[in-house]
């Protein structure tokens, strides 16, 4: 046999021996797992790890919003505004409207009347529906102490019938029913009187007043008349 048998030999061997090694060096591969399976999973794996990953928020501020402390002060000044003024014009109308009938004890009906009248004549400018509230608690209350008569709490229907049984001339009689008829739907109805007419009211009133105080009247059993 060659000399050279033995080395080949050998070389062959190592050469065996190294393949073995490699191949023990290798995971163990099941025959039964699908290699494309593994693949998909890997990449499942890759995406779900992925998935974790969010991005970075702005940074929120903690805390009260200065706009909306801003716009809760603007509102409440607005209405702490509007409550004054609102209290501002209630008083301003209850002074404006104050009754008129604050009157001196010790006067008499007929000066009574008349200084109440002055104090309504300011109100024909102003305010219609109240000048003849005022002109008609005015002539209701003067009837009530001249002629003892419950006229401030009795209606119309129910004063009418007790002027006509007073000792009064025909055109005063008619005269307070024309009056009263004409404002109260003035004062209950909102009829918007005419200028004209409140003029002529508050002149009969005083003209009622005048002809029934009792300095002016006579003893000689003639009914009252109304002073032209």
């Amino acid at each position: 046999m060659n000399s050279k048998n033995p080395i080949t030999l050998i070389m062959i061997l190592m050469v065996m021996l190294g393949s073995l090694a490699a191949a023990a060096a290798e995971p163990a591969v099941d025959p039964a797992i699908d290699p494309a399976a593994i693949s998909q999973s890997n990449a499942l794996t890759d995406q779900a790890q992925s998935s974790d990953i969010y991005d970075i928020k702005p940074i929120e501020k903690i805390g009260f919003n200065s706009d909306y402390i801003r716009y809760t002060v603007y509102a409440a000044l607005a209405i702490a505004g509007l409550a004054l003024i609102s209290a501002v014009l209630i008083f301003w109308n209850k002074w404006r409207r104050k009754p008129v009938q604050d009157v001196v004890a010790h006067l008499c009906p007929k000066e009574e009347a008349f200084q109440l009248l002055d104090q309504a004549a300011d109100l024909m400018n102003t305010d219609g529906r109240q000048f003849y509230f005022q002109l008609s608690m005015i002539l209701r209350g003067y009837i009530d102490k001249r002629f003892d008569i419950d006229a401030v709490e009795m209606t119309t229907e129910e004063l009418i019938p007790c002027i006509v049984q007073l000792r009064l001339d025909t055109d005063l009689q008619r005269g307070v029913k024309e009056f009263f008829n004409a404002s109260d739907p003035v004062k209950f109805a909102g009829f918007t009187p005419d200028r004209l007419l409140m003029a002529a009211h508050l002149e009969f009133v005083k003209n009622f007043v005048k002809a029934t105080a009792p300095a002016d009247l006579e003893d000689s059993g003639q009914p009252l008349t109304l002073n032209q």
